[in-house]
């Protein structure tokens, strides 16, 4: 059996309209490994079941479709795809968003293959609308070759989930992937970098070679269906601060405890807090003077930006 390179995972829910766009993007790629394309179509109520097995039946020897029964939801849906993927490399593709660049997969492999101290490679990407048109906005993503914790405490990630590659963490046995399967009310890809960042190096290929579709009102996606509190983001926070601790991961704790903190302070204003309740945590945390710079920081920030917002 041929050895499959990477694992093109997509979940997918009434995404009849950009389907073919995404899967288009997959098909142009120029590579020179095998890859499988898993299919999780979650009992979508359009006809994205269709346009999948049209296209099964055109690459039936790479393209896995799954058809639930009934709604799974995302979470469930693709924990079942990445159980199945057989890849030494791992990227999803949500199916609203596209790829652009038709060597993006080679490019990425390529840095993987040769770096063994690096977990992920991710890239630029482009935003689009509902109708594919550009936006004139930009991603929060890394503009230096390497990510680090500290861009994740600045809210920066490495790129939009599309375009990250990683290796196999689901197969690799001494990587702690069970927090990313926890239920909590939260982004998914957030759980997924710091998981990779506390295993390995994350590299940033400055190109933009995808497109991710920015809809907050129709779909699966975290941005269509969730509006958190701030007490939400405290206790997703608080998850990270506990898979640090437990993976031994000093700069993860110190990173959480930092997001963490900022945000049980906006708990506290906003009377999602008691007093006692604010207190109870600030005692819990192992780095206050980091928490306390960081939050300093960001209130300067703050202020600095409304006051250009002001005066543009």
């Amino acid at each position: 059996m041929e050895e499959i390179m990477v694992s093109i995972c997509c979940a997918t829910y009434n995404h009849e309209k950009y389907l073919r766009k995404a899967l288009d993007g997959i098909f142009m790629q120029k590579v020179n490994f095998a890859y499988e394309v898993i299919i999780g179509e979650d009992h979508s109520t359009d006809n994205s079941a269709k346009i999948i097995q049209e296209y099964e039946k055109k690459f039936a020897s790479v393209i896995k479709a799954y058809y639930r029964e009934k709604n799974w939801g995302p979470g469930k849906n693709f924990r079942d795809i990445f159980s199945k993927a057989r890849g030494k490399y791992v990227i999803v593709l949500e199916t609203d968003d596209y790829w652009i660049d038709e060597n993006k997969l080679q490019k990425q492999v390529d840095i993987l293959e040769n770096n063994n101290e690096v977990i992920a490679v991710a890239h630029n990407t482009i935003i689009v609308g509902k109708n594919g048109e550009k936006l004139s906005v930009d991603y929060p993503e890394c503009k230096n070759s390497k990510y680090t914790f500290e861009d994740f405490e600045n809210s920066i990630l490495p790129g939009q989930n599309t375009t990250i590659m990683y290796r196999n963490i689901y197969k690799d046995k001494q990587i702690n992937t069970s927090f990313l399967f926890e239920k909590s009310k939260g982004p998914g890809d957030r759980k997924k970098i710091f998981v990779l960042l506390s295993y390995g190096e994350i590299w940033c290929i400055q190109e933009k070679m995808s497109a991710y579709r920015y809809v907050n009102s129709e779909g699966s996606s975290y941005s269509a269906t969730y509006r958190p509190t701030a007490l939400d983001w405290c206790n997703y926070y608080q998850s990270f601060i506990k898979y640090a601790y437990e993976i031994k991961n000093e700069d993860g704790e110190k990173c959480a405890e930092s997001i963490f903190f900022i945000n049980s302070v906006a708990a506290l204003f906003k009377h999602e807090y008691s007093k006692k309740q604010f207190y109870l945590q600030w005692k819990r945390l192992h780095f206050k003077k980091h928490c306390l710079y960081k939050l300093i920081k960001f209130v300067v920030e703050n202020k600095v930006r409304k006051k250009q917002n002001h005066t543009i």
